[in-house]
């Protein structure tokens, strides 16, 4: 019977040819082989092609045959296709007396690939003929491997090169016989080839230099940097100098080899497309007494042999075009897999599909050399039929072979898209249409800047032209770092347990400190990941960036959710920039997506404590910087009365949460604050912040100014107080933000005191830090690539946020090695309470201090906040520090500093 489907084109499936396929998972097997069978249009778009290996099926059944019918009747340009039992025909007159095992071995696979040659070769109306000339030259050698062992061996290769010198100068008309049908070798050989060998008397010689195949078989690992011409190769032969093993793998690499060839792709667009599906190898009854274990075998072996590069690039792994479908026992598949496969269990049936499919091509690509190309399935026979059976493998249809166009509409087609995808791809940063990751937007006049996560390709720090308003030099060790981290993520990749992290920060600006902030947070980040290469921990670092103050936070994380959807080994995020709401929706999102994070320099209360239970972060909250401002300014007796000047930009939960905090700090020592005023942008009303700054100069000897802003506004303050306030300043605090304008080199009005709170510096150490562990390999790493001196100077570094990258990098690899301790690559969800296990004896002593989530907390408890002071143009100094650091070389800190309350975090 015929069986058709209303609305599509008739399946045409016999009754025998249904039945035949009425195994468990048909209609899905059969989609895959047709989605694998069409070949990309586009010449430089591969595939990775599976051996398909079925295990098992009824006794009689000829699934093969069916699936050849199946590519017979495709539709559109024809596949080519060939069908052959594993077990290699026997020669008629039988195997040469006294021929031992190895050449045996040798000859069995060589009569098989005989048979997939000659098939493959065959001349097929409307599709070009495939030519084999390096497995001719290969079957030739074989040819000496596995002659009459009766010959002796000088005899055998001096006739074998008699006749291919004969042969080249066109003395006798060679050829060679492959089945019944013979095919002249000469149509193998190029044509400037024979002419030379026909013109000059020692042309065989001349030959071996000018001919393609020479130089590759002279150079293939079976007997590379051991032969140097063809007499030799022959005479090797001839003696059996190579074990059977790397005359397989020869015969095998030179089939794939030619089909490479035929099946390349030219540059030229519209050209060479009249092989636009793979060729298929239908092989059956591969069995372990047959030649197809050994064929399969060596197959995938060939195809994991890197290719090797120059400059030091990673070894690339040919592409080849065949599919290979096998049907065998399940001691086939043992041959083939060992008993590590073996002890996996049965393999799933194709109704999985396409689940089995894409776990094996995840696999592959991490697998390195390594790669299993097997993908295993069984065979199940349901008994009863279920009703209905027939309908779904109906409505696979007949598979569609691809259909030529024209060079000239392509060629216009081309064109088109050339425009609309090079704007597309400009949009995103180079991002391929099909993972657009990355988003350019808007940044200052005429500048842009790309938001959202790159897979390694893209380079942020290469966009920085000469209009960023930041130096040479920190330009240049910028985009020194994030090579390095390039460089390391490719070491990483090379091993299969790598996990991945996501930074997410400012990495572009419109002021020179959020350059100068990033530098830091990719140091310490970069230090943290050789650490662990070091340790045997691969980890891949991704840098995302949130664009100018974190305006595109969101977006940037939306990018990421979607990377970790498809990649399981991205398993945190650190950093997250600044606390905006921006970086409030970012949290949010990635906690929908149950991806921890990490945070460095976030320090709203409300944001780090109660967004998510998904966040931890290794620095202090605005609450404990206020209170230990608070507590210097009651201990050193500074003022009776206080003045906050703050953001009035309502995304900016900073400056209002630290106002808050403020308040309330200010109010338990016994000082009160008489005015919280707000400052603007000129162009919004309102006071601005310069205003403020001359306005301050009216300040007595009991009051203080103390400033909860942004550090790219500290500036304009300080310039109100130098011009009105005539050398006598008022006392001024200023919160952790500015330590980024401290960065800055420029100097301070003489006269002008300003004493500020960090998250962390390495002020703390002073001449000692180069012998404290995270500066020791922080300044390495700052040497091995490069950097300027002031970037890998712990003395000259003032700075923190290296130092908390680092510990936010230590904290959440430290849950990954809880979290893996089972084996295999740690799940997302489970950071999250090993996280949490960082407390009491398990806490960590970091570079900035003790990290102790202690009760639950998001924020280590009574975590390090230093008090700094700077005059003038001279270098900030230490003025006290609340919390521990976890080092006997350094002082304790006061005794009456303030300790967390239990609404910590």
């Amino acid at each position: 019977m015929v069986i058709s489907v209303h609305g599509r084109n008739p399946a045409l499936l016999s009754e025998r040819e249904m039945h035949t396929l009425r195994f468990t998972g048909a209609p899905e097997l059969l989609r895959l082989l047709d989605r694998l069978v069409r070949r990309p249009r586009l010449w430089f778009v591969g595939v990775y092609l599976p051996i398909i290996y079925l295990v098992g099926g009824a006794a009689g059944e000829n699934v093969l045959g069916v699936l050849a019918e199946r590519l017979n009747r495709a539709r559109g340009r024809k596949i080519i296709h060939v069908k052959l039992s594993a077990r290699a025909p026997v020669p008629p007159d039988g195997a040469p007396p006294g021929r031992t095992p190895d050449q045996e071995f040798v000859a069995r696979l060589h009569r098989l690939l005989d048979a997939v040659v000659t098939n493959f070769a065959a001349t097929r109306k409307g599709v070009r003929r495939i030519r084999f000339p390096y497995y001719g030259a290969v079957s030739w050698l074989v040819g000496l491997y596995t002659d009459d062992p009766a010959v002796r061996p000088e005899e055998r290769a001096g006739r074998h090169e008699a006749e291919l010198r004969e042969f080249l100068n066109g003395r006798r008309p060679a050829v060679r016989a492959v089945d019944a049908a013979t095919r002249p070798l000469t149509a193998e050989v190029p044509w400037y080839v024979l002419i030379t060998a026909r013109l000059t008397l020692r042309g065989s010689q001349l030959v071996s230099r000018l001919w393609p195949v020479r130089a590759w078989l002279v150079r293939h690992p079976a007997v590379r940097n051991r032969m140097s011409n063809l007499s030799e190769l022959a005479a090797a032969f001839a003696a059996r100098e190579f074990a059977p093993e790397a005359v397989g793998r020869m015969l095998v690499d030179a089939v794939l080899t030619d089909l490479r060839i035929a099946y390349r792709r030219s540059v030229l667009p519209g050209t060479r497309r009249g092989r636009l599906s793979h060729p298929v190898l239908l092989l059956d009854d591969v069995g372990t007494d047959t030649a197809g274990v050994e064929l399969l075998r060596l197959l995938s072996a060939a195809r994991n042999e890197p290719v090797e590069r120059r400059f030091g690039r990673r070894p690339r792994y040919r592409q080849d075009p065949l599919l290979v479908v096998a049907v065998g026992p399940r001691e086939g598949l043992t041959a083939l897999t060992g008993a590590r496969r073996a002890a996996d269990g049965e393999p799933l049936t194709p109704a999985e599909l396409p689940a089995p499919y894409l776990r094996w091509l995840e696999e592959l690509r991490a697998g390195g050399t390594h790669r299993s190309w097997l993908l295993p399935m069984r065979l199940s026979y349901p008994d009863p039929l279920p009703d209905g059976w027939q309908r779904p493998i109906a409505l696979a249809g007949m598979p569609h072979g691809r259909r030529s166009v024209a060079a000239v509409v392509v060629t216009a087609m081309l064109l088109g898209l050339a425009a609309v995808v090079g704007g597309y791809v400009y949009g995103h940063c180079g991002s391929p249409p099909s993972r657009a990751a990355m988003t350019r937007v808007p940044l200052a006049e005429e500048r842009h800047q790309c938001v959202g996560v790159s897979s390694g390709r893209h380079r942020f720090f290469a966009d920085v032209d000469d209009d960023a308003p930041i130096s040479g030099a920190l330009r240049q060790d910028l985009r020194r770092v994030e090579e390095r981290i390039a460089a390391n993520n490719e070491r990483a990749l090379r091993r299969s347990d790598h996990v991945t992290l996501v930074y997410v920060g400012i990495l572009s600006s419109s002021g020179a400190e959020s350059y100068q902030s990033a530098l830091e947070d990719l140091l310490g980040l970069v230090t943290a990941q050789e650490k662990y290469l070091s340790l045997q921990a691969p980890v891949r670092l991704l840098l995302a960036n949130g664009g100018d103050g974190m305006l595109h936070g969101a977006l940037a994380v939306d990018s990421i959710v979607a990377a970790a959807e498809n990649d399981p080994s991205i398993v945190g995020v650190l950093g997250l920039g600044i606390s905006k709401k921006q970086t409030r929706k970012a949290m949010l999102r990635l906690a929908a997506a149950r991806i921890p994070m990490v945070g460095t320099t976030l320090t709203a209360t409300e944001l780090a404590t109660r967004t998510t239970s998904y966040y931890r972060q290794v620095g202090p909250t605005n609450r404990r910087t206020a209170a230990v401002l608070a507590f210097h300014a009651k201990t050193a007796k500074l003022a009776k009365r206080a003045r906050v000047y703050y953001s009035a930009d309502p995304d900016d939960l900073y400056s209002s949460d630290l106002k808050e905090q403020l308040d309330e700090a200010l109010g338990a020592v016994g000082i009160a604050v008489t005015a919280r005023t707000y400052y603007t942008h000129p162009s919004q009303g309102g006071h601005t912040i310069q205003e403020l700054g001359e306005q301050a100069c009216e300040l007595g000897a009991d009051d203080v100014v103390i400033y909860a802003g942004r550090a790219e506004r500290f500036d304009d303050l300080v310039a109100g107080m130098s011009a009105h306030c005539h050398g006598a300043y008022p006392k001024l605090l200023a919160g952790d933000d500015v330590t980024r304008f401290m960065l800055d080199p420029r100097d301070l009005p003489r006269g002008l005191t300003v004493e500020y709170t960090a998250l962390a510096t390495s002020i703390v150490w002073g001449e000692d830090c180069t012998s404290l562990p995270f500066f020791v390999e922080s300044s390495a790493v700052a040497q091995r690539i490069r950097l300027s001196a002031e970037s890998g100077d712990c003395k000259r570094r003032g700075d923190g946020n290296a130092m908390l990258a680092y510990d936010a990098f230590t904290t959440i690899m430290t849950a990954v090695t809880g979290a893996r301790a089972g084996g295999g690559r740690p799940h997302r969800e489970a950071l999250v309470g090993h996280l949490q296990q960082i407390r009491d004896e398990a806490r960590l002593t970091g570079a900035t201090g003790i990290i102790d989530f202690a009760r639950k907390h998001t924020v280590p408890l009574d975590k390090t906040v230093v008090m700094l002071s700077r005059v003038g143009r001279n270098a900030p100094t230490l003025v006290l520090h609340c919390g521990s650091f976890g080092d006997p070389r350094l002082p304790k800190p006061h005794k009456d500093c303030p300790k967390d309350t239990d609404d910590v975090g």
